[in-house]
């Protein structure tokens, strides 16, 4: 994914001058790159045909990355993600032959159906995330923009002990921001489902499995924390695309 993120970058800066949620099973903190791409009205087609061009390619030429390809549910406009993990920034440095030989595919068929571009770094944070590998083609992601990102890591750290004392793991998937735009969020948390199914199934919410085992004072005053912390905050539910991704 790296590449074919770069590949854009580079293309979009000639022309006009690589949900998420792949489970953070490891103790050592990974490098999360993320490209939000939005594509014009009624180019949807021609756009993942042109997607399903460049894989072809770079699996021909023996590239070697792999990335998921996720497209974002609701919300305005067409949206899609492109996810990919790295171990370290300095493999961001790395060349790629093959990501350089498709990059035609990028300039004439998959950027003229392109509105706008948008790259994040982020980074796991497997101290307060789920430490299984779950699977999922569906993923429910949180976005937090925090007055205060010590003290909500603090109250992220302390809910996630208190669902591990009580299911033996935390819920969700969480990162952390590397740098950013002021509008930005500094934190998200992933939730996979296996499909949409999966999101009927009724699960105790963890405010109140926290009332029932810490008490309403305890669950009331952690609540009453994110609140006063969160500047603000959204959702958006994402679905894989396992033809366009690789991994």
């Amino acid at each position: 994914m790296k590449n074919l993120k770069i590949t854009l970058v580079v293309m979009m800066a000639i022309v006009l001058l690589p949900f998420l949620a792949e489970a953070q099973a490891q103790t050592e903190s990974k490098i999360l790159s993320l490209t939000e791409i939005t594509i014009k009205q009624g180019h949807r087609a021609q756009f993942l045909e042109a997607v399903k061009q460049w894989k072809e390619c770079y699996i021909e030429k023996n590239g070697a990355d792999k990335w998921g390809f996720w497209q974002q549910f609701q919300g305005s406009g067409n949206v899609y993600v492109l996810s990919g993990y790295n171990n370290t920034f300095a493999e961001l440095d790395a060349d790629d032959a093959a990501g350089k030989a498709c990059r035609d595919i990028v300039r004439d068929f998959i950027m003229p159906h392109v509105e706008k571009t948008n790259y994040t770094i982020s980074k796991t944070i497997p101290e307060v995330s789920n430490s299984t590998n779950k699977e999922g083609s569906v993923i429910y992601v949180n976005f937090y923009r925090v007055k205060n990102g010590i003290a909500f890591f603090d109250l992220i750290k302390e809910r996630a002990a208190i669902v591990k004392e009580i299911e033996g793991q935390p819920r969700a998937y969480w990162y952390s921001s590397v740098g950013g735009s002021a509008d930005s969020a500094d934190y998200f948390s992933v939730t996979t489902f296996k499909d949409f199914a999966e999101m009927d199934v009724k699960k105790e919410g963890v405010w109140k499995m926290i009332e029932r085992v810490k008490g309403k004072k305890k669950s009331d005053q952690l609540l009453s924390s994110g609140v006063s912390l969160i500047e603000n905050s959204w959702s958006y539910i994402y679905v894989y695309n396992e033809e366009l991704s690789r991994n």
